[in-house]
C-alpha cells in the first residue's frame, strides 16, 4: 500500500469513527431530554389529577382552625424554576378591608420559586416585589416542585395549612 492510500484510509476511518460517536452522544442527549420531558408531562399530570382534592384538604384544615383567606398550590416541572402550573382557592374571602390575600399568597408562592425555599425564611433580603412573609411550603419531588402557600391566618397557621398541601400532593410523586 503506498503513502496516499494509507493516507486516505486513515483519515476515512478517524471521520468515521468521529461520526459514530458523535451519533451515539447526540442519541445519549436526546434520550436524556426525552426522559426529562416525559417526567415533567408526568408530574403535570399527577397535579392536574390531584390539585381539587390538594386545596380541599387545605379548606378543610382553614375551616377547622376558623381561618378564611386564599390557598394557591403550584408544580413547578425540573430542577429550576422556568414555568409552574398553578390552582387557587378562595376560603371564604378574597381580601378583607386592608388585606389582599391572594396577592400575599402568590408573593409566597414567588418567592419560593426563585429561592427553593419555604417563604419568610430571611435566607436573603427580599427582592422588590416580594415580601418576605412566612407560612408558605415548598417540597422537593421526583421531577420538579411542589409549592402551596395560604395567607389569611397567622404564620403558624399558614404554614401549618401550606404544609398540609405539600404533603397530600407529594404521596402521588
Amino acid at each position: 500500500m503506498n503513502k496516499r492510500n494509507f493516507l486516505i484510509i486513515f483519515f476515512v476511518t478517524i471521520a468515521t469513527a468521529g461520526f459514530y460517536s458523535f451519533s451515539q452522544h447526540k442519541e445519549a442527549l436526546y434520550t436524556d431530554s426525552t426522559f426529562e420531558q416525559e417526567g415533567k408531562n408526568k408530574g403535570e399530570e399527577i397535579f392536574n389529577t390531584y390539585v381539587g382534592e390538594c386545596l380541599a384538604t387545605m379548606e378543610a384544615i382553614a375551616q377547622r382552625h376558623s381561618e378564611e383567606g386564599v390557598a394557591v398550590v403550584s408544580f413547578v416541572p425540573g430542577e429550576k424554576t422556568e414555568s409552574w402550573n398553578s390552582r387557587m382557592r378562595v376560603v371564604g374571602t378574597l381580601s378583607t378591608e386592608t388585606h389582599n390575600f391572594l396577592a400575599v399568597a402568590s408573593a409566597k408562592s414567588a418567592e419560593m420559586a426563585l429561592t427553593l425555599e419555604n417563604s419568610g425564611t430571611g435566607i436573603r433580603q427580599p427582592l422588590i416585589g416580594e415580601l418576605g412573609y412566612k407560612g408558605g411550603v415548598i417540597k422537593k419531588v421526583k421531577c420538579g416542585y411542589l409549592i402551596a402557600s395560604f395567607s389569611g391566618a397567622p404564620a403558624e397557621i399558614d404554614a401549618e395549612i401550606s404544609a398540609a398541601g405539600v404533603d397530600f400532593l407529594s404521596k402521588y410523586y
